[in-house]
This record gives structure tokens, C-alpha cells and sequence, in this order.
């Protein structure tokens, strides 16, 4: 697939566990790799299927230097959320971040991390048999997308009966296909924080839920 490469991008920042790192600040450097086709900006001229590596160059610029985090795992993660919510047209991407003046005290020509994160499917099922059934799936599904998730498509809603020998009412199902960089126990940790925020309690096994979100796939 092609890639555009930006390599060793100097920025000066305040990021840093140390008083001094965060009051005087160091030289950062950036090198980044984006996945993407770029069959259409090189046969139709189409701008819009491009990226403009001056503007991403000052906005990497402009991300890294709004706040000032402890550790360069923050700022690389960060930065490739940045990266995925500005460019859709980016599949894949590659931050490495240098920290050459790290206080390590010792001859060292640079610190650095590399983060590689790639945009996937995944499919997650819904299910509620408590109270206003079908409200509790699309809520749940509002609250997936306010954490950062794009609903790609959403199946119909299915009545389905319990399942495990608990006396109970019947479920409302349904399945939806996301788009996400995340890694799956990122996704997963998600789920269980909606399902706790919507009042999800475990005390009887297979019993009845307000809201159940499996991660299917």
C-alpha cells in the first residue's frame, strides 16, 4: 500500500516527568509513516485524496505543543488519535518519537518509542431484556460513538428468547459493524465501562441486563 513518510520533524515542547523538562523544555523529534492509496491524487490530481504534508507537519507541530504530558507514550498516542480523526483516508500509521536531551546523564545520542496503529472492522452485539428495550440498544450504540467509534452499519433489532435456565424476558438483539484503530482490550475495556455506566449488574449468571455488549469479532 503507499505511504507517505515524514521523517525527523524537530519540535520544541514541554513533555517530561521532571520540573525542569516541563518549565524549560527539550527538542522532540517526529517521524511518521501514513498508509493510504493514492491511486486517485495521482490520476485525477484530486487534493482531496491527498494529505498536504506542510499542513500535517504544523499540525504535529501545533499537537505536540497544547499540553504537556509526563511520559512520550501520551504524546505518540495522542498524536496518532489526532492523526486518525483529521486524515479518514488514512488506514495504517507509524509515530516514532525521539527524545534526544532526555536526562539520562549518561552518553546517549537519543530516547525513542514507535506506535503502529492500523484502522479495523470489528463487530460487537447488543443486547437488553430490561426496561425500554430497544431505547437501551440505541443508547448504547450513541454512547459507543461519543467514545470515539464509527458505527459503520447496524443490523435490525431481533426478539430472541433467554438463554441458561434463568426465568426472564425475552432480548432485544442486535449487531453492529465498527471502524476502530484501538487495540482489543482497548475496545473491550470500552464496552465494560458503557455497560457499567448504563447500570449493567453481574449478580446472577445468564440473568437478566440492561444492556449487554459483546465484542463479537
Amino acid at each position: 500500500m503507499d505511504q507517505l513518510h515524514i521523517q525527523n520533524l524537530e519540535i520544541f515542547a514541554h513533555h517530561g516527568l521532571f520540573p525542569p523538562e516541563k518549565e524549560l523544555g527539550q527538542k522532540f523529534i517526529i517521524s511518521l509513516d501514513l498508509t493510504y492509496d493514492m491511486t486517485r491524487a495521482a490520476t485525477e490530481i484530486d487534493l482531496e485524496a491527498s494529505i498536504h504534508y506542510g499542513v500535517l507537519c504544523q499540525q504535529l507541530t501545533d499537537w505536540c505543543q497544547e499540553e504537556s504530558e509526563d511520559l512520550i507514550e501520551t504524546v505518540a498516542y495522542k498524536l496518532i488519535e489526532r492523526i486518525f480523526s483529521h486524515y479518514p483516508i488514512v488506514s495504517e500509521t507509524t509515530l516514532t518519537l525521539k527524545k534526544p536531551w532526555a536526562p539520562v546523564h549518561l552518553p546517549l545520542e537519543t530516547c525513542s518509542i514507535t506506535l503502529h496503529r492500523k484502522r479495523r472492522k470489528a463487530f460487537i452485539g447488543l443486547g437488553s431484556n430490561l426496561g425500554n428495550k430497544v431505547k437501551n440498544l440505541q443508547t448504547a450504540i450513541q454512547k459507543l460513538q461519543e467514545s470515539g467509534l464509527t458505527v459503520m452499519k447496524q443490523s435490525s433489532v431481533l426478539a430472541t428468547e433467554p438463554w441458561g435456565g434463568v426465568e426472564q424476558d425475552s432480548f432485544a438483539n442486535q449487531v453492529i459493524e465498527v471502524e476502530t484503530w484501538w487495540t482489543a482490550d482497548k475496545l473491550l475495556d470500552t464496552l465494560l465501562t458503557i455497560e457499567n455506566r448504563m447500570g449493567r449488574v453481574r449478580e446472577i449468571h445468564w440473568g437478566p441486563r440492561i444492556i449487554d455488549l459483546d465484542l463479537l469479532f
